[in-house]
């Protein structure tokens, strides 16, 4: 939108410097204008899923469409009227005020479509690179997984967006507990008063988080809290118009567990958007978690990839905890 505003502000001066033109260059131009802009933006809303962690549903990609598709169509007729009304000399202030109008119009459109569509956010966390996950309800009942925030920056990064968007921190969710999963738990608990919820299975392992630290290089600023809940397959946790289903699958470690939000429509307010999976370790884009490490099990985790999440509709998207997302329907073709 930036290029072809300046595009359009070198014509506009062009037509400063320039004698008067023939009446049909403008319409010409504006046309051009029109055709070259339609696509751009909506490009740029197909490349908007791709910011990881995000969701856009068909109805926001509609509207937005439907917006840069008008703007374009109407834009030769508005110019039109304004040549033939106004001198020619008058052109290339009417051209950068309309410019600049639609510019705005554009901006605005596309903060209020994701302002009210956009029900999930994700972050990258600390020298690992850990995928966690703020989910929410229009209420602002929010489910944390995997906030592994590791230096004061990330936290504040995280506080910042509970606050902002007005949250209620109601779970706090860990697909495991290796270290690099748990940094965030100390801050997550004595912030909004939440307990980490996990697997019972793993809990032996926020007694190693010293000897984890030492192992992975990893600074421990403090140590994770005790689990206030466990969670078992089959399980599911819940706030209203959120509900994740726990799926235990051990292998990467011995109380690995993803969750499986059947109807993403009821986390993100949204109706056409596809089964999500949140599976910490377990599943990579392309790969699978490292079994060698504190009660790992190569098989099990072979095992439980196969017999509990690729049978997940294949449309089903995955939010792993490193990496880019990927899709059931990509993964099986690897077993």
């Amino acid at each position: 939108r930036l290029i072809y505003a300046g595009i359009f502000v070198v014509i506009a001066g062009c037509f400063v410097l320039s004698m008067p033109l023939p009446l049909w260059v403008m319409p010409v131009c504006i046309c051009l204008l029109g055709l070259g802009c339609a696509p751009v933006y909506p490009s740029l809303i197909h490349a908007t899923p791709a910011r990881f962690g995000e969701t856009v549903s068909s109805q926001a990609i509609s509207i937005q469409l439907a917006g840069s598709y008008v703007g374009s169509i109407l834009m030769p007729p508005a110019f039109g009227l304004i040549a033939t009304k106004f001198s020619v000399h008058l052109w290339p202030i009417a051209l950068s005020v309309f410019v600049g109008l639609l510019l705005l119009c554009v901006c605005l459109l596309d903060y209020v479509t994701h302002r009210k569509l956009n029900k999930s956010y994700a972050f990258v966390f600390n020298p690992f690179g850990v995928n966690g996950f703020v989910l929410s309800n229009d209420a602002g009942d929010a489910i944390l997984i995997d906030p592994s925030a590791g230096s004061e920056r990330e936290e504040a990064a995280l506080a910042n967006y509970i606050a902002t968007n007005n949250l209620t921190v109601r779970h706090l969710l860990n697909t495991h507990l290796h270290l690099d999963h748990v940094l965030g738990n100390a801050f997550v608990a004595k912030t909004y008063g939440v307990q980490p919820e996990a697997h019972e299975e793993d809990a032996f392992l926020l007694d190693l988080q010293e000897e984890q630290s030492q192992m992975f290089g990893l600074p421990l600023r403090e140590t994770s809290p005790g689990l206030g809940n466990y969670l078992a397959e089959g399980d599911a946790v819940e706030v209203s118009g959120i509900r994740l289903q726990v799926i235990h699958v051990a292998g990467h470690s011995p109380g690995g567990i993803a969750f499986y939000c059947e109807n993403p429509g009821e986390v993100n307010g949204q109706k056409n958007v596809p089964p999500l999976l949140f599976p910490g370790d377990i599943l990579f884009a392309g790969s699978r978690g490292r079994s060698d490490l504190f009660g790992g099990d190569e098989d099990a985790l072979v095992r439980g990839i196969k017999s509990k999440l690729l049978t997940l509709p294949k449309e089903t998207v995955v939010f792993p905890g490193h990496g880019p997302m990927t899709t059931i329907a990509d993964e099986s073709r690897w077993y």
